[in-house]
C-alpha cells in the first residue's frame, strides 16, 4: 500500500525590504484587497476600456530599486524636514516607469479616504478601476490607501515649497533660463522645485489588473541623487487648512 501524495503548492519568496523602510510600516508588493469589497482579486481591465483611455500595458514594478531609494531628507528648509522622501539612484528619462503606487484597496467612498493622507484614486478621476456592489448594478469606485501599508511609491512628497535640488530642470547657461532669473515675479518660484514624477494608470501584463505606477514627467529627465517630487493637487493642502502662499515664503 502506497502513501498517497499530497501535492502542495511552493512556498513563496520572502518578502525583501526595501533599503531604509520605516519599521513601523507593512511592505507590500503587490495590492491588499479590503475585505469589505467581498473580492479576492481586482478585476481584469476591458479591452475597450483600454482602448478608450489608452492605457499602456506594462510589466508591474512593485519595487523602486534600480531607480530610486528611500532616504532621510536632511535640508532643514525642506517642508518634510527629518522625515523620508524617494531620491533617484540614477539619471531617469521622460516617461520612465519608476515604481508602482502599492497599498489597501478600498471603496473611494470609504470613510479612511477622509482621514488618511496616503489616498490616490485608482485609475484617476473614475475613468479606471471599479466593481459592481451585490445588487449587480451599482459601481463602486476603488482607491488605494498607503498609509500602513504599501511600498516605497507612499514616500514620494509633494513638490510645493521644496527648495530646489541640486540640479535644475532648465538650462541654466540657457539664455530662456537667464532671461526668467532676471524676471522679479518668477524669482519668487525660480527657488522652488517643480512635480517631476506624476501618477499614471496602466495594464497589467501579468493579469490585466489596472494598477497605477509612478512615472516620470519631467522633459529633461530628472537626475540621479534629486528627490522624486509630486504634485498632491491644491485640493489636498485646502481641505488640510494650508495656507499655500505660505509654503513659497
Amino acid at each position: 500500500m502506497t502513501d498517497d501524495i499530497v501535492d502542495t503548492p511552493p512556498t513563496p519568496p520572502p518578502i525583501i525590504l526595501p533599503r531604509n523602510w520605516p519599521s513601523n510600516l507593512t511592505f507590500a508588493s503587490e495590492y491588499v484587497i479590503s475585505p469589505d469589497l467581498g473580492i479576492e482579486a481586482l478585476p481584469p481591465v476591458s479591452p475597450d476600456q483600454q482602448l478608450k483611455h489608452k492605457f499602456p500595458t506594462l510589466h508591474p514594478k512593485p519595487y523602486a530599486a534600480p531607480l530610486a531609494q528611500i532616504a532621510q531628507i536632511i535640508d532643514p528648509k525642506h517642508p518634510a524636514y527629518t522625515q523620508s522622501g524617494l531620491f533617484s539612484l540614477r539619471d531617469i528619462r521622460c516617461n520612465t516607469h519608476i515604481v508602482d503606487y502599492i497599498g489597501l484597496v478600498i471603496s473611494a467612498d470609504s470613510e479612511v479616504v477622509q482621514v488618511s493622507d496616503y489616498v490616490l484614486d485608482f485609475g484617476g478621476g473614475g475613468t479606471g478601476c471599479s466593481i459592481l456592489a451585490e445588487d449587480g448594478v451599482t459601481e463602486i469606485r476603488l482607491a488605494v490607501d498607503g498609509q500602513t501599508i504599501g511600498n516605497e511609491g507612499r514616500m514620494v512628497n509633494d513638490a510645493r515649497g521644496v527648495p530646489c535640488n541640486a540640479f535644475e530642470q532648465f538650462d541654466r547657461r540657457s539664455k530662456k533660463a537667464v532671461k526668467k532669473q532676471q524676471n522679479p515675479e518668477f524669482a519668487h518660484f525660480s527657488s522652488k522645485s517643480k512635480p517631476n514624477v506624476e501618477f499614471r494608470s496602466y495594464v497589467s501584463s501579468k493579469n490585466g489588473e489596472m494598477r497605477m505606477g509612478l512615472f516620470c514627467c519631467s522633459t529633461s529627465g530628472i537626475r540621479a541623487g534629486q528627490e522624486l517630487l509630486i504634485s498632491y493637487g491644491k485640493g489636498y493642502w485646502l481641505s488640510r487648512g494650508v495656507d499655500l502662499e505660505e509654503m513659497y515664503q
